[in-house]
């Protein structure tokens, strides 16, 4: 139960997400388990899948920006300025952090939001390296995200919303900038008696006019004088349009497995993106994903490891799992894990061949062969800057194995 109530901190509990109002599909078509044929592993892993479908009703679009952000200190209403506007007895060090990255946005359709006329939420993520500790809230100011929609036509703000639910997870030293510790950031729109989401002209455009989406964001930290007074604004984040259409501008989102769905705790699962075909037909230029590519790591991204064995048959009788993908109703497990808690970090991106899906599927997809994978950003402080800036990312605290 522990480890259960410490998962509902960061489990996407957002509504789901279809891309079109009429292509959503009730959870209940779910296929059942054979009981008979498969074990009791991949009973619980069916009936978790089928909670979450429920829960996301659908495909959540992840969209990898991995960009560099400026930031400075600020004032009260987000104005960054290069020069500390406040001084005082306690923490006169007014460091910026060593980079603030914009990971990743996604994007959540809601079948039912507005009275059954549908909606969006966006869910968004930052990477920072700081010297400070960064908390939600210090007293004086928090950490919080802002939604701006600018209206293309008319250069004026649309509508904006302030997101209070930060999730807020410490990495650990970093490795390159010592000694500083790495952050990650998340911002949640949340259903709640004020909105039922972004009316969907927002994101798709009208017959009059598209709109900007801005992300933006400030961090509070836990120094008791100036870094509670003022707070570090990072630069605005815009996306236009209903973009994402084809598998390699954006990335789908997997399923998870936690330790508890296993009967020994000893390992953790993933489940394609769509493995109830619950809005694989988004309709119009919609094109789907062929494979996903999917890693974890448990010692905060230095070695990542591959999900090799089929859920409940041992070892693998799946060509393509051996090298780390996966397809959108497939169900994988880790090999049996080291007793420990750790902090998982997921990473996946999408592939499509440019030939059609090979038959049989023994084939892995490669950019020498034409294929496409989730878009790159080079624009980062890491070496290896391209391969990582192509992943979307999902942080999980505090997993228990036994």
């Amino acid at each position: 139960m522990k480890t259960l109530h410490k998962l509902k901190l960061i489990i996407f509990i957002l509504a789901g997400f279809c891309m079109v109002l009429n292509s959503c599909k009730k959870a209940d078509n779910f296929k059942k388990p054979n009981t008979k044929n498969e074990n009791l592993d991949l009973i619980k892993a069916h009936a978790y899948v089928k909670d979450k479908m429920k829960q996301i009703g659908g495909t959540p679009l992840i969209f990898p920006v991995h960009k560099k952000m400026e930031v400075g200190w600020g004032d009260s209403k987000n104005n960054i300025s290069k020069i500390p506007i406040n001084s005082g007895t306690y923490c006169t060090n007014y460091d910026l952090p060593d980079y603030v990255n914009f990971i990743q946005y996604q994007r959540i359709y809601v079948c039912d939001a507005n009275n059954g006329a549908g909606g969006y939420f966006i869910q968004w993520e930052y990477e920072l390296s700081w010297s400070k500790v960064v908390i939600n809230d210090n007293g004086n100011v928090k950490t919080q995200g802002f939604i701006e929609i600018l209206n293309n036509q008319t250069n004026t703000i649309d509508l904006t919303l302030t997101i209070d639910d930060a999730i807020i997870t410490d990495l650990g030293p970093d490795p390159v900038y010592s000694p500083n510790h790495r952050y990650s950031i998340k911002f949640r729109m949340l259903k709640s008696s004020s909105h039922d989401g972004l009316a969907t002209h927002f994101i798709n455009g009208d017959i009059t006019t598209t709109y900007t989406v801005k992300l933006g964001a400030t961090f509070a930290t836990s120094c008791p004088d100036s870094y509670a007074l003022w707070i570090l604004p990072a630069s605005w984040f815009g996306f236009t349009g209903n973009t994402g259409l084809h598998p390699c501008d954006r990335t789908d989102y997997p399923i998870f497995l936690p330790p508890y769905i296993f009967g020994n705790q000893d390992r953790i699962g993933i489940v394609g993106y769509d493995p109830q075909f619950n809005c694989s037909n988004f309709g119009g230029s919609f094109i789907e994903t062929d494979l996903q590519e999917v890693q974890y790591s448990l010692d905060a991204g230095l070695t990542w490891n591959l999900f090799p064995n089929v859920l409940g048959g041992g070892s693998t009788n799946n060509y393509i799992l051996q090298f780390g993908y996966i397809r959108q109703f497939d169900f994988a497990e880790s090999v049996v894990l080291s007793p420990g808690t750790y902090t998982v970090i997921l990473r996946f991106r999408n592939w499509k061949y440019s030939n059609g899906i090979p038959n049989p599927l023994t084939t892995i997809p490669s950019l020498a062969n034409g294929d496409c994978r989730s878009p790159e950003n080079s624009s980062l402080p890491y070496q290896n800057q391209i391969e990582y800036s192509a992943w979307a990312y999902e942080v999980w605290p505090d997993i228990d194995i036994y």
